[in-house]
């Protein structure tokens, strides 16, 4: 078994992520690319606009597939992904907008092309915005509802866990407050704005599933990482980090927050 590098973000793709055996991670949190929605500024994005949404949800299977190689009997894979509206001039299947249900496409993509199971669903409340959907605005019949909700969606691979000391248990233990909110299946915080980044998470959303799936000390991965966020996560809960992107401005901005220790 090789020695993990640890605590460091790889400029490749997450397709093959030969830096990682079989069987040793704990946890994997990630975000994937919109569909033709938003410009991450890579030739080679998941969801770059001349690919339809089926090459889309097809070329993410072998990500999932390197996910379920990598992780641990009994490990979790945390997907957030949002049911997105699109516009007739994007995808021209029918008269009227189509709304993709990204979370639910990927959910069938993932049981039916790996082995992981479904695990449990959050939904994410992002709380109220002030853009609008008009719609027929201020008429009928085609009133737009506004998308405040996204998912997380969890996935396990099936075996038992193993055994973990009772020193790695206290080490990882939450607050019975931390507990009582987290048990809740609706997450309500609103989004965190990145200026650099077209769609980060906020910190709070992989912190909560650190907290929740793995223990001290583990490695997180995130195949999608972006600006840093799930790594950001992973050093305040004092867990470490391995992710991959594809874009070199994203991974100097997120080296940029991570160097930024007295966050924490």
């Amino acid at each position: 078994m090789k020695k993990l590098r640890e605590n460091i973000i790889y400029c490749k793709s997450s397709e093959s992520m030969v830096d990682i055996d079989d069987n040793t991670i704990r946890l994997i949190i990630t975000s994937p690319p919109y569909f033709n929605a938003k410009d991450y500024g890579s030739s080679n994005q998941i969801g770059k606009k001349s690919s339809t949404y089926e090459e889309y949800l097809n070329s993410m299977v072998s990500i999932w597939k390197e996910c379920f190689r990598i992780l641990k009997p009994n490990g979790k894979l945390c997907i957030n992904s949002p049911i997105l509206p699109m516009a007739k001039k994007i995808l021209n299947t029918h008269y009227n907008r189509d709304y993709l249900n990204i979370n639910n496409d990927i959910e069938k993509t993932i049981l039916n092309e790996t082995k992981l199971f479904r695990y449990d669903l959050i939904i994410w409340d992002k709380g109220p915005t002030d853009q609008l959907m008009m719609g027929s605005y201020p008429y009928p019949p085609n009133f737009y509802g506004m998308n405040t909700i996204e998912f997380i969606n969890i996935f396990v691979k099936d075996g038992p866990p193993e055994k973990i000391s009772k020193e790695l248990k206290e080490k990882s233990r939450l607050t019975k407050k931390d507990w009582r909110k987290y048990i809740d299946n609706t997450w309500r915080f609103p989004p965190e704005k990145v200026r650099r980044h077209p769609a980060p998470f906020p910190l709070e959303l992989p912190y909560r599933l650190i907290k929740l799936f793995s223990f001290a000390d583990d490695i997180i991965v995130d195949p999608f990482m972006g600006s840093g966020t799930t790594a950001l996560a992973a050093k305040k809960a004092r867990r470490n980090y391995i992710g991959y992107e594809l874009n070199q401005n994203y991974i100097d901005m997120a080296n940029e927050r991570l160097a930024q220790t007295e966050l924490f």
